[in-house]
């Protein structure tokens, strides 16, 4: 498992940690990074409309033999206004070059479709591997930079 801290929830909560009552986890299951970055997307898009929860945590386990990826997003659960609007990107390689290439691909289509919205690399980034070292995914948290 590899996590990305939501940086930007922390810091809006003045940087305390959250009591446990106040963080209920998502999943989010697939083979196909696409598939997980929408679901995952839907529940972000969600979370903004509603104004008062925030993702604090995402996380990506490792695919076994059936090559399915786990995304586990704890959101902090009450009044956090003020936190800027989240996406994540996936994309998977089976190598370090295709690594690179397949990243870069998946923020162009991302940026592509998100129209003028400007969102940029906050939250962090991670890959992790399938058994037998054969596929990887990737996930990459954006933050919206709403303009000045």
């Amino acid at each position: 498992m590899a996590n990305i801290v939501n940086v930007l929830a922390l810091l809006a909560g003045g940087g305390s940690p959250p009591v446990y009552a106040d963080v209920e986890s998502r999943y989010f299951k697939g083979a196909d990074p696409e598939v997980i970055e929408s679901a995952v997307n839907v529940d972000l898009a969600a979370l903004e409309t509603g104004g008062v929860d925030s993702a604090l945590d995402i996380s990506i386990g490792g695919a076994g033999d059936g090559h399915q990826f786990l995304v586990t997003m704890d959101v902090l659960v009450g009044s956090l206004a003020g936190i800027p609007a989240s996406r994540v990107v996936c994309y998977m390689a089976s190598s370090t070059q295709e690594l690179a290439i397949q990243r870069q691909a998946a923020l162009d289509r991302f940026y592509a479709i998100s129209g003028n919205e400007v969102y940029t690399i906050a939250g962090g980034h991670t890959v992790v591997g399938a058994s037998q070292g054969l596929r990887f995914m990737g996930i990459i948290l954006l933050a919206y930079v709403p303009e000045q």
